[in-house]
């Protein structure tokens, strides 16, 4: 029972797949083939023999028609199924498909069909024609009569499913994608390249602009922390302006020199100096020498020649 359901879920999802390619097909090839209602068709199905490739089918197919039609001067059109081979055989030539090649695919059962000129019994078996008789004129075989509906052929190779059989189709389709890949790598590379020079163009105008009013910036922060710090001096804790004046004046006695950066903190006053020639042994020993000083210390900071000077006064 599972295996019957899961057959009609198969059989189902393939006639989806088929009304999907045919629609398709309408859409890219609008053209419908020209149909052969007058052509008296003598109808001939035919399994495959075995495991059978594509080609082998097609071979197979040519010969069948070759030795099935019996009219030396006849015509024959076919239709390769999933099941088997559908043959058309005709004593006249064909002025275009059998209007039963062109017709939609019916359900599972047996139908009478009026064409424009025949009248035809046919039974159908999982989407795809068994057989297909044209009947007399004036036959009766209890059957409600229907007339063929050539909306959609259930037995003409379009060129859609030909395509996708195809390999030149799909190494089209592999060349298109990799040059339309190609194209948007350049594309994206040219934009990306654009980009980047226009944006150094922009660096080298803005960066004479920028680097002055960074230094001007630099110059008006250490500006302001110089004021800030001298009209702080009355309300620092410890004997700020009195602990400069005395370290100055040591200072001067060896020499020029150029004050940066004050520091004080409790006790601890710590100058950043530019001391030029100065000897700094001798500048440390005689800071150590003031009964007010209770350490020295110097290490050198940042630029050639620029020390950190930190003295520590006693309480």
């Amino acid at each position: 029972m599972s295996g019957t359901v899961h057959d009609a879920r198969n059989q189902r999802l393939l006639d989806h797949v088929h009304a999907l390619l045919a629609r398709a097909e309408t859409f890219l090839w609008p053209k419908k083939s020209e149909i052969d209602e007058d052509s008296h068709c003598f109808f001939i199905f035919k399994t495959y023999p075995g495991n059978l490739s594509n080609k082998q089918k097609k071979d197979w197919a040519e010969l069948q028609a070759t030795a099935l039609s019996p009219f030396a001067s006849g015509d024959f059109y076919y239709h390769l199924s999933g099941t088997g081979l559908h043959l058309w055989v005709s004593q006249s030539k064909l002025k275009g498909i059998p209007e039963t090649a062109l017709q939609v695919a019916l359900d599972d059962g047996e139908y009478l069909l009026a064409g424009k000129h025949h009248l035809y019994r046919q039974v159908w078996e999982n989407g795809i024609m068994k057989e297909s008789v044209i009947l007399p004129d004036g036959t009766d075989l209890k059957l409600p009569k229907r007339v063929i509906d050539n909306s959609a052929a259930w037995a003409v190779r379009g060129q859609l499913k030909e395509s996708l059989k195809s390999v030149k189709f799909w190494v089209s389709i592999a060349s298109c994608w990799f040059f339309a890949s190609l194209l948007w790598t350049l594309v994206g590379s040219v934009t990306v390249f654009t980009q980047n020079n226009v944006a150094l163009s922009q660096i080298n105008k803005l960066d004479p602009l920028v680097s002055d009013f960074l230094i001007q910036q630099t110059e008006l922060e250490n500006h302001n922390n110089t004021v800030n710090l001298i009209n702080i001096w009355q309300s620092e804790s410890g004997y700020l302006p009195e602990s400069i004046g005395i370290v100055a004046e040591r200072i001067n006695a060896f020499g020029n020199w150029q004050l940066k950066e004050i520091v004080w903190q409790e006790t601890q006053l710590s100058l950043q100096i530019d001391t030029r020639d100065i000897d700094i042994a001798a500048l440390v020993t005689d800071l150590e020498s003031l009964s007010s000083v209770k350490s020295v210390g110097i290490k050198p900071y940042g630029n050639s020649g620029d020390f950190s000077l930190e003295v520590f006064f006693g309480e």
